[in-house]
C-alpha cells in the first residue's frame, strides 16, 4: 500500500507539469493551473505570491523565472529577475521552468493586457491578445420523441415531460438554445426547447461530459447530433440560466414558506441581475465578460447557500473504519475533522479484520482484540471524544460476515475456531464471492447466543448511544445460494416435507424456503432489540438495511419491512448506493418506518454535486438524516462544497439527546411561524399548545404534539385555497417531526444511565473550520483503502457516474506520457478503494 501511495504520489507530482488547458504545437495556451500561493515555487508551475508574503518577491536567481504582476486586473509590470513589487491590489504570478516560461512568453502579454487568478479552481487565465477560450462538443443522438434504449441517447421536444424512469441522466435546453438543467430524469421539457436523454453509462458519460449551463445548444436533424458550444453568448448563456433557477427557486421557497433570510436571498439576487446586465450589451469585450463571469460565479456560492433550508434536528452521519487510530492525538484529531466538516453522528466499525477494535478476553468470548494496537482502547477513546463535541457514537457491528479470506489473522478468526458455523452455499463453499468473506450461520442457536454473549460485553462496557447491526442477512454471492447446512435443511425438511437440495427457484416451496431461513435473521434481531432494552434501554438500536424491500427474500432473506413495523429496530440504514435511485428507494424505507422508527439514509461517494442533490432528496423524501459512506472516501475527497454548504449551520441528532433535539424542533417552528403569517384559530391554538408543551423528559410531550399535529394536517386538508394549504403542510410536518421525537425519545433511560455515566466536559473552544495541521496530519489516514471485510456497497441498480471530461496534452509527448500514467496510477487508487462491491 505505501508503494502505491509513493507511486501515486510521484506520478501526480509529474502529471502537475502538463499544461491545464488543451494546446497544440500551433495553440496559444492561456489557462494554467496554480501550483502554489505564497510559498516557494514549484518546477514547471504558476505560484501567486499576495501581499501576505510581503511587499516585494525577489528571485534567488538558481533557476529562471518570468514574472507578471497583477493590479486590478490589469497587467502592470513584467520581469524575468531582480526585485519585483507585489501590488498592494493585487498579486504576482510566477512562472519557473524553461518549457512553461516560452509558453507563457509566446502569449506576447504587455502592460495592459487582463489577467483573472481564479482562486476557487486554481487557475491563473493571461488575457492577452487574441484570448478567447471557446470550444464546441458534438454528441450523436439515436432518436427523437421515442422510448429510451440501452445505451441511446432520445431527445425529447414533444409533450410536457419525458416520462422515462430513473436509469439514465438528462439535459434540459430552453427556448433560447441554452442548457438549463442537468442530470435527472422523467424532466419537463422546456416550452419552446426540448430535453437531451441518455441510458448507458457510456452515454451517460459522454453527455455528461460535453454539456454544462449556459452551453448553447443546437441540434441537425440531418446529421443527428446536438453540438454544445461555450462562445461569447455563452459567457451571458450561462449567467442568465443561473440567475433565473435561483430566482425560481427563491420563488418556490417563498411558496412553500421555507425558512430562510427572504432578504438578504432577494439582495443578492440583485447583484446576480446585475452582473448579468454587465455581459447583456452588443459589443461586450471577452476579458470584461469573462471577469463579470467570475465575480457572478463567486456570487451565486454565497447567494445559494441563503437559499439552504437548514434543519434543526437531523442526523449527519459518518461510518468509520478507526485506521490509523491506535493513539489517543490520532483519535483527536480524526474527531475534531468529522465534527468541522458537519457531521453529528459516527458510525465507527467494532470489528474488521476478523479481530476488534476494543480489549477483550479472548477465553471467555472467542473474539481478539487486533495485536497490532497493543491493548489500546479505540473504541473507548472515540466515545470520549466524539462525546466531547456532542457527536452520537453508533456501535457499527457486522454481524454474521465475521472475517474474510486474506484476513491478517485467520488464527484469531472465529470461523477458523468454528467451521461448524459457517453458513454453507448449495454448491458446498463457505466462501463468499471473490473476498472469501466468511459468514456464520443464523440458523444455529449457538451462533446467536454466542453473538449474543459477545453483544452482552459491549453494551455492559462501552457508553455507546446506538447498536448498529449490519451484514444482518444471508450472503449474497453471483451463482450461490445459501444455507444449505445439514441443520437448517432438517429443519425444514421436518416441517415441509422435502429437502431444499432438491429444488430450485422454479419450485413452489422456493418462497417458502426463502422466509424460513430470513425468519432466523429475524428472531436474532428480535433477541438482539430485547438484550438492548433490558441492558441499555437508553441506546438505540438500529440496522444496515437492503433499500429494495421487494428483492430482500430471494437476494438477501432480510425481513427489514417486518423488523421496522413491529419495533424491533429503532432506526433503518438503508443503503440507497447510486446516482439516481435516492427519491424512489429512500420512500420504501421512509414509509415503512412511518412514526415510529427513524430513516437515516445510506448514501455513498459519488462526487460532492451528487451529495449535495441526494441530501436535498433525502429531505425532500422526509428522510429524519443521512449517513455517508465513508469517512476515508468523505477526506481522500473534495467534499468541501458540502460541508461548507448544506452542513455549514448545525443540526441535533435526534436520537443522541432526545430532549435538546425536541427543545431546538419546537424553535425551529417559531422561526416558521414568523414567516407564515396569519393562522386561523384552531390552527394558531394547535401550534400555541406545541411550541408551549411542558416536559420533562421529550417522551411526555407526545401526546400534546401528536394531537397538534393532527389539528393542524386535517386543517391542511380541509383548507380553501393552495396556499394556506402550502402553510399548514409546512406547519404539520414540522410538529410532525417535533412528535416523532418525543414518540421515540430515550431521555428519561438517558438521563438514568448518566448518573453513573456521566459524559465527558465539552470541548473549549470548538471551530467551525478544519484546522490546516490536522488535515495534513489526517491526510494519510483519508487515502488508506478498505480491506476485503469492509462495508460494501449494495446498489440496486448499476451506479452510473459520469466520466470525466479529459484533459488534452502540452507540446511534449513526454508530459503526455507522464499525465496519462499519473491518470491510471490514480484510477487504481480510486479502484482499490472502491473495492467493496455487493
Amino acid at each position: 500500500m505505501k508503494k502505491l501511495c509513493l507511486i501515486l504520489a510521484l506520478a501526480l507530482v509529474f502529471a502537475a507539469i502538463a499544461p491545464a488547458s488543451p494546446v497544440r504545437a500551433d495553440e496559444k495556451q492561456y489557462s494554467y493551473e496554480v501550483s502554489g500561493v505564497d510559498s516557494y515555487p514549484k518546477a514547471n508551475g504558476i505560484t501567486v505570491y499576495t501581499r501576505s508574503y510581503g511587499e516585494q518577491y525577489e528571485p534567488n536567481g538558481k533557476f529562471a523565472v518570468y514574472m507578471v504582476a497583477v493590479s486590478g486586473r490589469a497587467i502592470t509590470a513584467i520581469a524575468e529577475d531582480g526585485a519585483f513589487a507585489i501590488p498592494e491590489d493585487g498579486f504576482v504570478a510566477l512562472a519557473r521552468g524553461a518549457e512553461l516560461i516560452r509558453k507563457v512568453k509566446s502569449l506576447g502579454l504587455k502592460v495592459g493586457d487582463k489577467a483573472l487568478y481564479d482562486e476557487t479552481n486554481s487557475e491563473m487565465i493571461f488575457m492577452a491578445e487574441g484570448y478567447a477560450p471557446f470550444y464546441q462538443t458534438t454528441v450523436k443522438i439515436d432518436k427523437f420523441n421515442s422510448t429510451r434504449t440501452d445505451n441511446t441517447i432520445v431527445i425529447y421536444d414533444r409533450g410536457k415531460t419525458t416520462g422515462t424512469n430513473i436509469w439514465g441522466s438528462e439535459v434540459s435546453v430552453n427556448a433560447e438554445g441554452f442548457v438549463c438543467a442537468v442530470g435527472g430524469n422523467n424532466s419537463d421539457i422546456p416550452e419552446g426547447g426540448y430535453v437531451i436523454s441518455a441510458v448507458g453509462r457510456d452515454r451517460i458519460a459522454e453527455l455528461s461530459a460535453a454539456a454544462e449551463l449556459g452551453l448553447a445548444a443546437a441540434i441537425d436533424r440531418t446529421a443527428m447530433t446536438v453540438t454544445f458550444s461555450y462562445d461569447a453568448a455563452s459567457i451571458s448563456g450561462e449567467m442568465k440560466v443561473l440567475a433565473g433557477i435561483y430566482s425560481s427557486k427563491l420563488a418556490s421557497l417563498r411558496e412553500s414558506y421555507a425558512v430562510i433570510d427572504y432578504a438578504a436571498a432577494e439582495e443578492a439576487l440583485e447583484k446576480l441581475t446585475s452582473l448579468v446586465s454587465k455581459v447583456s450589451g452588443e459589443n461586450v469585450d471577452i476579458a470584461d465578460a469573462m471577469f463579470a463571469r467570475y465575480d457572478f460565479k463567486k456570487e451565486y456560492e454565497s447567494a445559494s447557500k441563503l437559499l439552504n433550508e437548514y434543519p434543526a434536528v437531523e442526523s449527519r452521519a459518518l461510518w468509520i473504519r478507526p485506521t490509523n487510530s491506535s493513539s489517543e492525538k490520532q483519535v483527536r484529531e480524526i474527531v475534531k475533522k468529522i465534527y468541522d466538516a458537519g457531521f453529528n453522528t459516527v458510525c465507527i466499525e467494532l470489528l474488521f479484520n476478523s479481530v476488534t477494535i476494543f480489549p477483550i478476553d479472548t477465553e471467555e468470548y472467542m473474539f481478539s482484540q487486533d495485536p497490532a494496537l497493543g491493548g489500546f482502547d479505540v473504541l473507548k477513546a472515540y466515545i470520549d471524544e466524539c462525546h466531547k463535541y456532542g457527536i452520537e457514537v453508533f456501535g457499527w457491528m457486522v454481524c454474521y460476515r465475521v472475517s474474510h479470506g486474506s484476513t491478517s489473522y485467520p488464527n484469531l478468526a472465529v470461523t477458523t475456531k468454528k467451521p461448524e458455523w459457517l453458513n454453507v452455499a448449495k454448491s458446498g463453499t463457505t466462501a463468499v464471492g471473490d473476498s472469501k468473506g466468511y459468514f456464520l450461520n443464523p440458523a444455529l442457536p449457538e451462533v446467536s447466543e454466542f453473538l449474543l454473549k459477545f453483544y452482552t460485553y459491549i453494551l455492559q462496557n462501552y457508553d455507546i448511544d446506538g447498536f448498529q447491526m449490519d451484514y444482518i442477512r444471508y450472503p449474497l454471492a453471483e451463482g450461490e445460494d445459501f444455507g444449505y447446512d445439514e441443520y437448517t435443511r432438517g429443519l425444514f425438511k421436518d416441517q415441509y416435507g422435502k429437502d431444499p437440495m432438491e429444488f430450485d427457484k422454479a419450485d413452489k416451496l422456493w418462497n417458502t424456503w426463502c422466509r424460513f431461513r430470513a425468519s432466523f435473521v429475524t428472531e436474532f434481531v428480535k433477541q438482539v432489540n430485547d438484550l438492548v432494552n433490558e441492558l441499555r434501554p437508553d441506546v438505540y438500536v438500529a440496522a444496515d438495511v437492503a433499500p429494495n424491500f421487494s428483492e430482500v427474500y430471494n437476494k438477501y432473506m432480510q425481513e427489514a419491512k417486518i423488523w421496522l413495523e413491529n419495533d424491533y429496530i429503532d432506526i433503518a440504514f438503508p443503503m440507497v448506493y447510486g446516482t439516481n435511485i435516492v427519491p424512489e428507494y429512500s420512500k420504501m424505507t421512509i414509509n415503512a418506518a412511518g412514526d415510529h422508527a427513524y430513516s437515516y439514509i445510506g448514501l455513498a461517494d459519488y462526487g460532492a454535486e451528487v451529495l449535495d442533490r441526494e441530501i436535498r432528496e433525502v429531505r425532500e423524501a422526509g428522510g429524519d438524516g443521512f449517513a455517508f459512506f465513508a469517512y476515508n472516501e468523505y477526506f481522500s475527497s473534495d467534499f468541501s462544497p458540502v460541508s461548507n454548504g448544506l452542513l455549514s449551520q448545525r443540526a441535533l441528532s435526534p436520537t443522541y439527546d432526545p430532549d435538546a433535539a425536541l427543545a431546538a424542533q419546537l424553535e425551529y417552528i417559531k422561526k416558521r411561524l414568523d414567516i407564515v403569517g396569519t393562522l386561523g384559530e384552531d390552527v394558531l391554538n394547535a401550534v400555541n399548545a406545541a411550541i408551549n408543551v411542558e416536559y420533562a423528559h421529550a417522551e411526555e410531550a407526545y401526546q400534546t404534539l401528536d394531537e397538534s399535529a393532527r389539528v393542524i394536517k386535517e386543517a391542511a386538508v380541509m383548507a380553501d385555497d393552495a396556499g394556506t394549504s402550502e402553510k399548514y403542510a409546512a406547519l404539520y410536518s414540522d410538529i410532525a417531526k417535533a412528535a416523532k421525537i418525543a414518540r421515540l425519545s430515550k431521555a428519561a433511560p438517558k438521563a438514568e444511565y448518566r448518573k453513573d455515566h456521566p459524559l465527558p466536559d465539552p470541548v473549549s473552544e470548538v471551530s467551525d473550520e478544519i484546522s490546516e495541521e490536522i488535515s495534513e496530519d489526517i491526510s494519510a489516514t483519508a487515502s488508506e483503502p478498505e480491506t476485503e471485510d469492509s462495508k460494501e456497497i449494495s446498489s440496486p441498480v448499476s451506479s452510473e457516474i459520469s466520466a470525466p471530461q479529459g484533459g488534452e496534452t502540452g507540446s511534449n509527448a513526454w508530459l503526455f506520457i507522464v499525465a496519462a500514467a499519473a491518470a491510471a496510477c490514480a484510477v487504481c487508487a480510486i479502484l482499490l478503494v472502491r473495492r467493496k462491491k455487493k
